[in-house]
């Protein structure tokens, strides 16, 4: 069984990615990605920040009925300067809980009135979140948060806030796939400048060895009769070589039981 999860962001957040697009928005790509998902019968969960759906046309998010929309923050954590500081003086890149509450409650009104949907689901952009959180997100309705990289965690598990914690189990793209910015010299400098590594190790690839790993993943869940919680950022993979990849990977996933990830929570298991 696949959960398979995609992020998008606003363009003017104006990402190294999104600067490589040549007459194309982040979300323009992403609604190909669900296209060629719908042909296929797979389920997807996106998530979107809330000046996305604020400044950008969202049509794509109203028409299709094979996603899940979720929540991704309302403006991805800028200004950068105002959370670095934050971090320093109050240890959370989050800011204030006051201040991380009106992040929440702006996107989950910005979905809420552009697309007439009460989310489920959220995902804080680059995983950050503190002690706060999820308390934050259950008075908002939310039921699952998909925040970070588990090898071990194959199946939704309820905390003491009520929400459920389900992180992503599967090789996830930006921080493992060279694209865009991303060469073996600049990842090498990143790692050794910030010793960086999450539960699948520091390591990038091209997007063929990629693809291999994530797909061995896979069927390794599903032989475990596991969920398998795949993150993939659609501009990434577009970037590597356009929709050969993103191809590949969908028919791959129509192969597999797909659901939402607001319905993984009737997989749950104790903690």
């Amino acid at each position: 069984m696949i959960c398979l999860t995609i992020d998008i962001h606003h363009m003017s957040l104006d990402t190294p990615d999104q600067k490589r697009l040549k007459g194309f928005t982040e979300s323009d790509i992403a609604a190909e990605f669900i296209r060629m998902a719908r042909d296929r019968g797979i389920k997807l969960t996106c998530f979107v920040t809330g000046r996305l759906v604020r400044e950008e046309p969202i049509d794509v998010y109203r028409n299709f009925d094979n996603i899940e929309i979720g929540g991704h923050t309302y403006n991805a954590f800028e200004p950068q300067l105002f959370h670095r500081i934050t971090k320093k003086l109050l240890g959370t890149y989050c800011g204030p809980s006051w201040y991380q509450e009106r992040d929440i409650r702006n996107t989950v009104r910005a979905i809420k009135e552009k697309l007439n949907i009460e989310i489920k689901s959220w995902r804080d952009h680059a995983y950050f979140n503190d002690k706060n959180t999820r308390t934050i997100l259950n008075k908002y309705g939310i039921k699952v948060l998909s925040d970070g990289v588990s090898r071990d965690q194959a199946f939704p598990v309820q905390d003491e806030s009520g929400v459920y914690d389900f992180p992503i189990n599967i090789l996830p793209d930006h921080e493992h796939l060279f694209h865009s910015d991303r060469n073996p010299a600049s990842v090498k400098r990143w790692v050794g400048r910030y010793r960086w590594s999450d539960a699948f190790g520091s390591e990038s690839y091209n997007i063929n060895k990629w693809y291999e790993i994530v797909e061995g993943q896979i069927k390794k869940r599903e032989t475990s009769s596991e969920i398998g919680l795949m993150l993939v950022h659609p501009v990434c993979l577009y970037l590597c070589d356009e929709y050969k990849t993103i191809s590949k990977l969908l028919n791959l996933a129509r192969d597999y039981k797909t659901i939402f990830l607001k319905d993984s929570v009737q997989y749950a298991r104790k903690r």
